[in-house]
């Protein structure tokens, strides 16, 4: 009895010794083909962290200015419904233009008197916008600590928040028929999407939704009278330097990177484990309990071959 234990035990680590193996590599030999392709697998690859100049990056100031509008309510009430109107149709094939309209809620004479005491922070906004850089300073540790925990870039939501209250400043001045002014808060729009941080489809889908305002905005720009050739080449220019293909083609490897990160750290850490845990439940979903043993097992044998079916897709 004792020898047909010991054979069995030594067959069960033998076989868990071969998925192991066989498991490292498939990963390595898929790895150097995805690579001799030239695929990005790893953040070095992929350029990060990323080196962020000490001068000339308006992501700082664009951060202070932007943490103005998370502790002020009384923009929502001013240019949220405002941007919310924007690209009403009357009927197929016919849209209102909305800053030509006399009566709108809350009506224009508040908008106006609430964006000119915010003045001040529209032009923080621009100056920021405006600078060469914009690069998001993020903590990158999780990267290769499994221990540290997963940052979160914190601008998404100021980014989304700062465009509303562009649009609707762009309106305003727009219902002045100040067009000059109109055209600078587009182009801060456009530049919102320089943004450089850790490249994601979450990253990418604000990018897109901010520009998807933006260009409603422009849409209303456009039909105001007064337009030199200039200034239709500066707004031209604003919008020809986002490159939505290469920034899909980017958050895909960025999210592939990510996950072959993530099933790393979920293999090592037990906190990442447990935040994993924590995070679905909050979503209303109760993953299955898992014995010590079998993550063991998992990891020493099957986490590679895992690795290797989610690069294969």
């Amino acid at each position: 009895v004792l020898r047909w234990a010991t054979a069995v035990i030594v067959l069960f680590a033998l076989f868990l010794v071969e998925e192991h193996v066989r498991g490292r590599i498939q990963l390595a030999a898929y790895k150097k083909e995805l690579r001799a392709k030239g695929e990005k697998l790893t953040p070095a690859e992929l350029g990060l962290p990323p080196k962020i100049p000490k001068e000339g990056n308006g992501a700082p100031s664009f951060n202070k200015a932007a943490e103005q509008l998370v502790h002020d309510s009384e923009w929502t009430q001013t240019c949220i419904p405002i941007q919310n109107t924007l690209v009403n149709p009357v009927r197929p094939g016919r849209l209102r233009v909305f800053h030509t309209q006399k009566h709108i809620q809350p009506g224009w004479e508040k908008c106006a008197a609430y964006l000119d005491e915010q003045r001040p922070l529209l032009e923080k906004f621009q100056e920021a916008l405006k600078q060469p850089v914009l690069a998001q300073e993020e903590d990158y540790s999780w990267l290769t600590d499994f221990n540290a925990p997963h940052q979160k870039s914190p601008s998404f939501m100021k980014r989304r928040m700062s465009v509303q209250f562009l649009s609707g400043a762009s309106l305003n001045e727009l219902h002045r028929g100040n067009l000059k002014v109109a055209i600078e808060n587009i182009q801060a729009m456009a530049a919102l999407n320089r943004f450089q941080e850790f490249p994601g489809l979450v990253s990418c889908m604000i990018k897109v939704a901010c520009s998807g305002l933006g260009l409603s905005v422009t849409w209303e720009t456009l039909q105001a009278p007064g337009w030199d050739d200039a200034q239709l080449a500066q707004l031209q220019a604003a919008w020809e330097q986002p490159d939505f293909r290469q920034e899909m083609v980017r958050a895909f490897e960025g999210e592939r990177v990510l996950i072959d990160i993530m099933i790393n750290r979920f293999c090592h850490s037990a906190e990442v484990r447990e935040e994993y845990k924590q995070t679905f439940k909050n979503q209303g979903y109760e993953l299955p309990q898992y014995s010590s043993a079998r993550l063991i097992l998992w990891r020493l044998a099957w986490s590679d071959q895992e690795r290797f079916d989610y690069l294969k897709g």
